[in-house]
């Protein structure tokens, strides 16, 4: 560079070619092509830094870009020496070297470096360091964001990392880290804990760690993740809430049902008993009697409906009990069309029965018999006169996929197909009210199958009748059926002594005392209280016991269990007769005891049955 603020190079070797694509010969001759080929924005920050360090004797280097006419754009960096001159001028001695690939390299590590960092804010995943020989620790700013702190205000060491663990926590995290480096495994077990932020605020974060040995197998560095998981423990928390109180709503639901139920059933006692009781007058006129017949149709239809609420109500909460079994199809079939003998008679509706050869299926017998002898009931209400109900049971499939096909199919008037859906819907009636039915019957029966394991579909078209399809688990072959023993009959003899009844309720007292006033020799003494009960039961000794479960002062059970526990009572049958009636109920009774189990609202027949059963002399005969 001379003092006049011109310029030339001495000397310039072959590879300039490859930098700026000209010749020694070119850029000796024309220092100016050389400054031709860098970027405009550089070349003239190129010549001012060579002017500024010239005059300070400062040595060059600096980074610029180049235009090479085949390779494009260029990244290169210049080193330059300064020698001052006699003459005032200043000779460079330097390089030019080609730092493209450098400078890609770069720029693509500073973006993955942006991209994981950017990665990490989103996720809220930090990453730290611990030096096991040192205790020195080391985070990441997410780490230190996370964590709401500055590394500038303290000095990080392992005593401070795991300080910020919850004190409850500390414990379980430690011991983590303690097995993996004992056992020398380099993975730690994931673990998730409470970390404290600088402001006291506590939050959730999941641990990842690995440990990094020397060459001699030595633990020497933990290197973790922390990630905050604060937002996922909450809705976790807020679903584990939410499904409390569904489940609060659940068992509100059940109990209120199930409540319901006793107290409904309590009142249709007395309408069907006295009803009943009315039925046995012979002076009843035609009208009255045809009257009582309506009365007790309308009481029989409302316990169904008790019934069938309950069984949604525990489909629903998912408490229903099943006592899955393999039974016998052919067997199944035929005690449910006998069922639906009498409705089909009265109807004019014939039914076909069609069952292949040993066909076995896995099931509840009590729930699938449900199921099919209320598709069939459906198929006879529904149908027209004259009309028919087909049941089917076949195999369908082959080998391991093998399942038992139960088709029950009508000639009635069929369900439009844009209401097909609408067919397992609670108290979906289709218009068809007029019919006798409650409307939820279908969907309990879906339910039923489902929770066997089964599927229960249906076809239609309007005016050609309807097809029901149960689904079910082929068996592997049915028990053989229980031997019947010769039932034991009373000869002619009457049924004598004393009938002790304990139930709250006058009006369930009163109801069974007159329908014992028909039968002579048997005398009746009622108790409201549990407590007067034993008490009459001690004193009186007689020779049956009606006992009911809901009582003011002591639950049923209790009063069983002192019945059975006392010398002089011990011997006596108690039967349960309680508005508490359903298959459970009914099972659980007979557990604790009872030598009988009978629902309200009972039928007379069924208490009749009892009494003579235990109070006829005992003189028996096998029939």
């Amino acid at each position: 560079m001379h003092p006049d603020g011109t310029c030339r190079y001495e000397y310039v070797n072959p590879a300039i070619e490859a930098i700026f694509g000209l010749t020694p010969d070119q850029a000796l001759n024309d220092p100016m092509t050389v400054v031709g080929r860098m970027h405009p924005d550089d070349a003239s920050q190129v010549r001012h830094h060579y002017g500024h360090l010239a005059a300070s004797q400062t040595p060059l280097r600096y980074q610029y870009r180049v235009h090479h006419p085949k390779q494009g754009l260029l990244w290169v960096e210049e080193y330059a020496q300064p020698e001052s001159l006699p003459d005032g001028s200043v000779l460079w001695h330097g390089q030019i070297v080609d730092i493209t690939e450098f400078k890609v390299m770069g720029s693509e590590l500073s973006l993955s470096r942006a991209r994981l960092r950017e990665a990490s804010e989103l996720a809220q995943l930090g990453h730290w360091e611990m030096d096991l020989r040192t205790n020195g620790v080391w985070w990441c700013e997410t780490t230190c964001n996370m964590l709401g702190c500055n590394l500038c205000d303290f000095e990080l060491t392992a005593e401070e990392h795991w300080g910020r663990v919850h004190p409850d926590d500390l414990d379980r995290v430690k011991a983590n880290h303690e097995a993996a480096l004992c056992a020398r495994q380099p993975n730690i077990k994931p673990i998730e804990c409470r970390i404290r932020r600088d402001n006291g605020e506590f939050i959730w974060a999941t641990h990842w760690a690995r440990i990094r040995f020397d060459e001699l197998g030595e633990p020497v560095q933990i290197f973790g993740t922390t990630q905050d998981v604060s937002e996922r423990k909450r809705l976790e928390q807020t679903l584990i809430e939410s499904k409390m109180a569904a489940d609060r709503a659940n068992q509100f639901k059940s109990d209120f049902v199930l409540g319901m139920s006793h107290e409904l059933r309590t009142p249709l006692n007395a309408v069907l008993g006295f009803g009943q009781l009315l039925q046995h007058d012979p002076d009843l006129t035609p009208e009255q009697a045809a009257n009582l017949e309506e009365i007790q149709k309308a009481g029989q239809h409302l316990v169904g409906l008790i019934d069938e609420i309950l069984d949604l109500s525990r489909v629903e909460s998912g408490r229903l009990e099943l006592s899955t079994s393999t039974e016998d199809c052919g067997m199944l079939a035929e005690e449910s069309l006998s069922l639906v003998t009498a409705l089909a008679e009265e109807r004019r509706v014939r039914l076909e029965l069609d069952v292949g050869d040993g066909i076995a299926v896995d099931c509840d017998p009590i729930r699938l018999r449900q199921v099919i002898v209320n598709l069939l009931s459906n198929g006879i209400k529904y149908n027209r006169p004259n009309g028919e109900v087909k049941l089917s049971v076949r195999r369908q499939g082959d080998g391991e996929q093998e399942s038992v096909r139960i088709d029950i199919k009508d000639t009635g008037i069929g369900i439009p197909q844009d209401r097909l859906d609408d067919v397992f819907r609670p108290f979906e009636r289709l218009g068809r009210e007029h019919v006798e039915g409650t409307g939820i019957g279908l969907v309990i029966s879906k339910k039923l199958v489902e929770a066997m394991g089964g599927t229960l579909t249906v076809e239609s078209r309007q005016g050609s009748g309807s097809r029901f399809s149960i689904i079910m688990p082929l068996g592997n072959g049915a028990h053989p059926p229980v031997s019947v023993m010769p039932s034991v009959t009373m000869k002619a003899k009457k049924a004598r002594g004393l009938v002790l009844h304990i139930d709250d309720s006058t009006t369930n007292l009163r109801l069974l005392q007159r329908v014992l006033s028909r039968s002579n020799g048997v005398d009746y003494m009622g108790s409201p209280t549990g407590s007067l009960g034993l008490d009459l039961a001690i004193a009186y000794k007689p020779r049956l016991i009606f006992l009911d479960l809901e009582l003011p002062d002591m639950h049923g059970f209790e009063v069983l269990e002192r019945l059975r526990s006392m010398a002089a009572t011990c011997h006596i049958p108690v039967v349960g007769l309680t508005a508490r009636a359903s298959a459970k109920d009914i099972s659980k009774g007979l557990e604790a005891g009872f030598d009988r189990y009978i629902g309200m609202p009972f039928d007379i027949d069924e208490v009749m049955s009892a009494i003579q059963a235990y109070m006829a002399d005992d003189e028996r005969s096998l029939s």
